[in-house]
C-alpha cells in the first residue's frame, strides 16, 4: 500500500519540476521574430559576444525625456526587430534654475539654449546610472538615434577587425622580446594560444584595452595626434560617395584624398567625432568625464566629448563609416534640444504620414519596423532627398 501511494505523488512532483526547469530553458532562448512588411527579424542572442542583444556592451541606454513619442516608439520597434535589448529611464526635465546652477554664474555661451544644458545634465544623470550598475561598458544612444536592420552583423564585422588588430600587437609585442623567443625555441613546445585568446575575445569583442571612447555613429571627425587606421570590409555599408557630412565635409574631402576608398572601411584611432547620438565609453572613463562635466560647466554634451577626445583625455575610436545615425523628420530638432514643446512630441502614427529620413544607412531598422519610407521589393529604405539636412 504505501509503494502505490508514495510513487504517484513522485511522479507528479517529478513532472512539476521538468515543466518548470523546460518553461525556464525555454523562456531564456526564446526566439523572438517580429514580420514586418515582408521582413523578419534576426533571433536574439543572450551571452557574451559582439552579436548579442547589446551588442557586446554590459547594456544599451536610450537618452529620453517622453516614451510616447515617435523617437522612443520607432527605437523600440527597430530593437525588437533585429533582437535588441535597450534600456530606457526617464531622464526629469530640469527646471531653469538647475540648470542655472550648474553655470555657476557663467553665461550662456554663443547661440547656447538652456535646453542644450539640460540635455547635459540629463547624460550626467545617465552616466551615473551606468558607473552604479558595475558593468565594464555600455553603448549609448539618443532617442532618435538609428542603425540598419543588419546592424549585429556590422557590429560582430568590427569586432573581429579589432580583435585581430588587438591580436597583431600582442604577436608583435611578444616576438620583440628576444629572451621568450629563444625559450620557446630551445622548449620545442608548441605556444599556439588562440583558444583561449578566442575566449578572451568572446568576452572582450572590441579590444576594450584600446579605448575609452568608441564612437559608433558620427556627423564627420577630426584625427588627433598619432591616429592609426585599421582596413576592415563591411558588405552592409554604403561606399563612400554616397555618404554626408555636414560638419568639415569629412567625406568628400577622405574620397578625394585617397583612390580606391570606396573599397573598404577603416577603424579610426585617435579621433575626435563630433555627435553624441549612439556611442560607448567605459566604466573608468565615464566617471572621470562625469567629474570633468560637472567641474568644467560643460554646456553642450557632445562639444565636450569631442574637445576631451581632440586633447587626448580620452583614447576614442570610430569605424568610417560610421554605422549609427540619427533618424530625421523635416523641421524637428534632435534630443539635444531636449524641452522644445513643439518638437517630437508626435507619435508613431504620425511619424508614418510624415517626411522622414535617415542619412548614411541604406536600410533603416526603424522604417523597416515601422513601415515608412519607399517600399523596395521586401525592405523599406528611408534614404534622405537632396534637399534635406543632416542636422
Amino acid at each position: 500500500m504505501i509503494a502505490t501511494t508514495v510513487r504517484p505523488r513522485s511522479l507528479v512532483i517529478s513532472i512539476i519540476c521538468a515543466l518548470l526547469i523546460f518553461s525556464l530553458y525555454s523562456f531564456r532562448h526564446t526566439t523572438h521574430t517580429i514580420p514586418m512588411n515582408g521582413y523578419v527579424s534576426t533571433s536574439r542572442s543572450y551571452g557574451p559576444g559582439s552579436a548579442n542583444e547589446t551588442l557586446g556592451f554590459g547594456a544599451i541606454w536610450v537618452l529620453s525625456e517622453d516614451h510616447h513619442t515617435w523617437r522612443v516608439q520607432g527605437l523600440q520597434k527597430a530593437a525588437e526587430l533585429v533582437g535588441l535589448q535597450l534600456t530606457i529611464p526617464t531622464s526629469r526635465h530640469r527646471s531653469d534654475e538647475e540648470v542655472l546652477a550648474h553655470l555657476q554664474g557663467d553665461e550662456l555661451g554663443e547661440g547656447q539654449e538652456l535646453d542644450t544644458i539640460r540635455a547635459t545634465l540629463n547624460y550626467i544623470s545617465l552616466l551615473e546610472d551606468f558607473v552604479g550598475t558595475g558593468d565594464e561598458t555600455a553603448l549609448f544612444l539618443e532617442d532618435d538615434a538609428d542603425f540598419g536592420v543588419d546592424i549585429r552583423a556590422q557590429m560582430k564585422l568590427l569586432s573581429q577587425s579589432m580583435t585581430k588588430d588587438r591580436r597583431l600587437e600582442r604577436n608583435t609585442n611578444r616576438a620583440a622580446d628576444e629572451q621568450q623567443v629563444q625559450v620557446q625555441a630551445n622548449s620545442n613546445i608548441a605556444t599556439d594560444n588562440s583558444s583561449s585568446e578566442d575566449a578572451m575575445d568572446l568576452h572582450n569583442p572590441y579590444a576594450m584595452d584600446t579605448w575609452d571612447i568608441f564612437w559608433l555613429g558620427h556627423w564627420g571627425m577630426e584625427f588627433a595626434g598619432n591616429y592609426r587606421l585599421v582596413d576592415y570590409t563591411d558588405q552592409y555599408a554604403l561606399p563612400w560617395s554616397h555618404l554626408t557630412s555636414d560638419w568639415n565635409n569629412f567625406y568628400a574631402s577622405q574620397a578625394a584624398a585617397q583612390t580606391g576608398i570606396e573599397q573598404h572601411q577603416v577603424v579610426v584611432h585617435g579621433t575626435a567625432p563630433l555627435s553624441s547620438y549612439a556611442w560607448a565609453i567605459t566604466r573608468s572613463h565615464a566617471e572621470k568625464l562625469v567629474r570633468r562635466l560637472r567641474n568644467e560647466r560643460a554646456q553642450t554634451f557632445d562639444l565636450a566629448l569631442h574637445m576631451d577626445c581632440k586633447g587626448g583625455v580620452h583614447r576614442c575610436v570610430a569605424p568610417v563609416p560610421e554605422v549609427m545615425h540619427h533618424h530625421k523628420v523635416a523641421g524637428q530638432k534632435s534630443i539635444g534640444y531636449v524641452g522644445n514643446v513643439d518638437d517630437g512630441q508626435h507619435d508613431l502614427d504620425w511619424w508614418r504620414r510624415v517626411h522622414k529620413y535617415t542619412f548614411n544607412i541604406q536600410w533603416s531598422a526603424r522604417c523597416n519596423a515601422a513601415g515608412g519610407g519607399e517600399k523596395l521589393g521586401d525592405r523599406w529604405q528611408c534614404l534622405p532627398g537632396k534637399y534635406d539636412k543632416l542636422i
